[in-house]
């Protein structure tokens, strides 16, 4: 988080308190992260700020060698690109999971 500009003010604003530990990162800690759950991620190869290929492709890879429930909704731009916020595609996700 602390490689998006302003995210940690932002984060304490919101939460009232400290970002997120980096123990809480999945893509550090993607072994515990359960399987009973469904994934949904949201990236693009042109994010600078979040690189892909260190985070979202390799907790695709993980969640899926582990025979995990996991998609990708693959955006342009960096970080806070407009493509990021597909409200359809949300709600889309959220459908299938509440079947």
């Amino acid at each position: 988080m602390g490689n998006v500009p302003g995210a940690n003010r932002i984060i304490t604003e919101a939460y009232a308190g400290e970002p997120i530990p980096s123990d809480r990162n999945p893509a550090a800690s993607m072994n515990r992260l359960p399987l009973e759950t469904r994934y949904r991620m949201v990236a693009s190869y042109g994010d600078v700020w979040v690189i892909r290929d260190e985070n979202t492709d390799k907790l695709v890879r993980n969640i899926e060698n582990r025979g995990g429930d996991v998609s990708v909704l693959t955006v342009t731009g960096i970080h806070d690109d407009p493509s990021h916020f597909n409200s359809h595609d949300l709600v889309d996700f959220a459908d299938t999971c509440a079947q």
